[in-house]
């Protein structure tokens, strides 16, 4: 069975036809390319997708730029290493298959591409390894907006997170982060973030007193329900929060 989606290109400004093929073993769908493309696939995001995504998925496709199948009931195990040689890859969505396995420490492997955008809320992340953050994040140079929430994940936040250079949107709510905020941080560095989401974590102590300095282009920040005490900082009087 063979099944047929056009998508929209702007880049291109034109319709591509893109072939997909379908097989069903005990219903399972598994797709297969049938057809290489230039740099899009459609969003399959929001669907009922299920079964396992191959791990040869990207094996021969370095000029793709994005790709989104969140939203759907993937599961099983699937390594970052499925999309190490996806040289061109900016923008991923994996989130909210809460039955799919993610595991980016192994096997080894080296990301040859520089994302933008990566989510990967509310999927099971490095289960195998302790739930731990995933370290090839520290290489993404590009990476302005990522989500991590609803994953279980375990220990403090890296200080490599907080002041990426380029990471400006980050949410780490729902998992199971403990330690206290900014620990082992260089006091004196300032973080590029402009939304911060930790609540619903075990983050302890209190918060430095130049946070502001910390944090200066912060905008929104939730921190609800941890075990945060102490006073609140004057220099969260020095931020633009939204209202």
């Amino acid at each position: 069975m063979a099944i047929y989606l056009h998508y929209y290109s702007q880049a291109k400004a034109r319709s591509r036809l893109l072939c997909f093929g379908q097989s069903i073993r005990r219903g399972i769908v598994i797709f297969y390319f049938c057809q290489c493309f230039k740099s899009h696939i459609p969003d399959l995001s929001s669907n009922r997708f299920h079964g396992n995504l191959p791990p040869l998925l990207f094996s021969n496709q370095s000029k793709i730029e994005m790709f989104d199948v969140s939203d759907n009931q993937l599961e099983g195990v699937l390594s970052f290493s499925t999309f190490a040689n996806a040289s061109s890859l900016q923008y991923l969505d994996l989130s909210s298959n809460c039955n799919l396995e993610i595991e980016t420490k192994s096997p080894s492997w080296a990301p040859t591409f520089q994302l933008k955008y990566l989510n990967l809320a509310n999927t099971s992340l490095n289960k195998k390894n302790g739930h731990v953050f995933p370290t090839f994040i520290f290489t993404q140079v590009s990476l302005e907006w990522l989500d991590l929430s609803h994953n279980m994940i375990e220990g403090s936040i890296p200080c490599q997170l907080l002041f990426n250079t380029s990471i400006r949107d980050l949410s780490l709510r729902s998992n199971k982060i403990d330690g206290s905020l900014f620990l082992g941080c260089f006091a004196n560095r300032t973080s590029s973030l402009r939304s911060l989401d930790i609540s619903d974590n075990s983050v302890r102590g209190s918060l430095p007193e130049n946070i502001g300095h910390l944090l200066p282009n912060l905008y929104h920040v939730d921190m609800s329900s941890n075990a945060l005490e102490g006073i609140i900082p004057w220099s969260f009087g020095n931020l633009s929060f939204e209202c």
